[in-house]
């Protein structure tokens, strides 16, 4: 049956990547089932790609996306090709038009910004800010980041960031012959009909018409979903996408340009930056060592990847992503974690829970995973039988392995141990405990502080209100403890956790960053709860992480992690090894 036509998503930046995955995976899903075929590319050194976001440059990733395309309409020959940009995306999108030797029928931009800069700008205000912090001293100026910057987490290259920052929404690409269509879905708060467009949308609609594009711009009522911690409905974003890619039926497309002369005659094109190198990228992993696997979950069917060393597992992860993130993981994070197990010959899968990522399903809060847990726990170990089986989770994903851990014994699945980084334990009482031993303390030695309040700039309420709601919080908490009584849902949630681990025989190993506060709730639990300690605080399995963050973004507290959980989880795995006997052949 001939495809309805092709369209090439072009991906948001950074963080923005993991927030919109799932409003993305949902448009694809119901595009497909309108005859479309969709390709949703990951570019060099994002989400599983091959590659380090800091070698990543702007002529790459535009020869990822002309390759993207060629295979694309490989796929699906026939009907328009139509390109899906999302925030930075749309202006890669509309670079991407420009370089391919016919322009495609239409673009569906997702709230395209004016312009690069309007992105790249206050990320680097915000590293500048965070370096001055770390450093003690301002860096004045507007110069691009070091080599080695990161930002959000992320490195990035100065260069990179200078050729995003000149992509314009204005620049429209020459329109194909027979028509072309530009499609602006902005999703907003307000979308009545007294609300104005931004002027720069306006004229960026005006230069695409009179470049010859039929250019419209669709208001979407919702929240911005590329920055919300929540999951938001994909439904009015997906409808006015099928929407706009639906008028491009009575738009005459062009054929197709033999594909041997796609990169070619994008090198050839005018641009006004830099043009794509012939240099190859390197080459991806073997096919063997990263593999893509689909399991059927509670609501329809989980998205993984599975990563292998060259030789047989000495054991098998599998990870879990904290809510919002998928299994790529924060500034990719999790693709980090499962090379640097491979290398150690241990396996990892990967995984989108329901509803997140690229898995079906509608999300649900993080204690309803238990039942997607056992399945993929389940698809890891058929396909590796023989490897002992371990959980990794960060924060409310390690609290739902935790959670999962009666669900998996009763479903006969023998767990080994568990990785948990930064577990989320919240409850009004560990977060008293939190913010009096961290925040407030920290903020009763601060002289600045002292200074300003003898100078009458700080109120003393503000200094005393706060700190003593949050103790009578901690002591009503020891009361309630010593009465042996449960609070409600969320008070229970520490509860839970304990009494999963308390009934769990394998190995805990915890990860606790310095400088976040999800971890230093877990830390008020250790200090104020003999149960929590004598579970996490054992010998050799708790590592402490001075001065991290909650996704340890620093690559030296990130690596120290890293080689700290493979150590572990290896000698945990030689020891588990069967020992010889006298009449073995490991006696002589």
């Amino acid at each position: 049956m001939p495809s309805a036509g092709a369209v090439l998503v072009v991906q948001a930046f950074l963080d923005e990547q993991a927030l919109s995955r799932r409003m993305l995976a949902h448009t694809a899903r119901r595009l497909g089932e309108a005859g479309w075929t969709v390709l949703i590319v990951d570019t060099f050194g994002t989400g599983d790609s091959a590659g380090d976001h800091g070698e990543a440059t702007l002529e790459r990733w535009r020869e990822d996306l002309l390759e993207a395309a060629r295979r694309l309409r490989t796929r699906a020959p026939d009907g328009p090709l139509v390109l899906l940009g999302v925030r930075m995306g749309a202006l890669l999108a509309i670079d991407l038009a420009g370089l391919l030797p016919d322009p495609p029928t239409g673009l569906v931009l997702w709230n395209a910004p004016a312009a690069g800069a309007s992105l790249v700008d206050p990320l680097r205000r915000l590293a500048r800010l965070g370096a001055a912090g770390a450093a003690g001293a301002a860096d004045g100026g507007n110069a691009s980041p070091a080599r080695g910057a990161r930002l959000a987490g992320w490195p990035v290259e100065g260069d990179l960031l200078d050729a995003l920052r000149g992509l314009r929404l204005t620049e429209a690409p020459p329109c194909p012959p027979g028509g072309g269509m530009l499609a602006l879905i902005q999703t907003q708060r307000a979308t009545g009909d007294a609300t104005r467009s931004p002027p720069a949308l306006e004229q960026a609609l005006d230069a695409w018409r009179q470049a010859g594009w039929r250019a419209e711009l669709t208001r979407v009522a919702g929240e911005p979903w590329w920055s919300a911690m929540d999951p938001c409905d994909p439904r009015p974003l997906t409808d006015s996408t099928l929407a706009a890619v639906a008028q491009l039926a009575a738009v005459a497309a062009a054929p197709p340009a033999p594909l041997a002369t796609v990169a070619a005659a994008a090198r050839a094109a005018p641009r006004s930056g830099p043009t794509p190198s012939a240099a190859a990228s390197p080459a991806p992993p073997e096919a063997k060592s990263v593999e893509v696997l689909s399991t059927a979950g509670a609501q329809g069917a989980l998205a993984g990847v599975l990563t292998r060393g060259p030789t047989a597992p000495i054991a098998a992860v599998l990870i879990v992503p904290g809510q919002p993130q998928t299994r790529v993981g924060a500034h990719r994070m999790f693709v980090t974690l499962a090379a640097s197990l491979g290398a150690r010959d241990i396996a990892s899968l990967r995984v989108d829970l329901a509803g997140w990522g690229d898995s079906d399903g509608q999300p649900g809060p993080f204690e309803s995973g238990s039942a997607d847990i056992v399945a993929a726990a389940l698809a890891l170990r058929a396909r590796l039988p023989e490897a002992p089986l371990w959980l990794h989770g960060l924060c409310d994903g390690a609290s739902a392995l935790v959670l999962a851990l009666p669900l998996l014994r009763q479903a006969g699945v023998r767990v080994q141990g568990l990785c948990l980084l930064n577990p989320w334990v919240r409850s009004e009482a560990s977060l008293a405990g939190a913010m009096i031993d961290t925040y407030y303390r920290r903020r009763l030695l601060d002289p600045d502080l002292w200074q300003r309040l003898l100078r009458g700039q700080v109120p003393l309420r503000n200094l005393l209100v706060e700190p003593l709601r949050f103790l009578g919080r901690r002591l009503a908490r020891t009361r309630t403890a010593s009465r042996g009584h449960d609070g409600d849902r969320v008070r229970s949630l520490p509860h839970a956790l304990i009494d999963a681990l308390d009934g769990f025989g394998g190995e805990v190993l915890t990860v606790l960053a310095g400088a976040d506060l999800t971890a230093a709730e877990t830390e008020a639990l250790l200090a104020s709860e003999l149960r929590w300690r004598a579970r996490l605080d054992r010998p050799g399995c708790l590592l402490r992480l001075p001065g991290a963050d909650h996704t340890l973004s620093d690559p030296s507290h990130e690596g120290r992690a890293l080689d700290w959980l493979g150590t572990r989880i290896a000698e945990q795995a030689q020891r588990a090894q069967p020992h010889p006997t006298r009449s073995g052949a490991g006696f002589r």
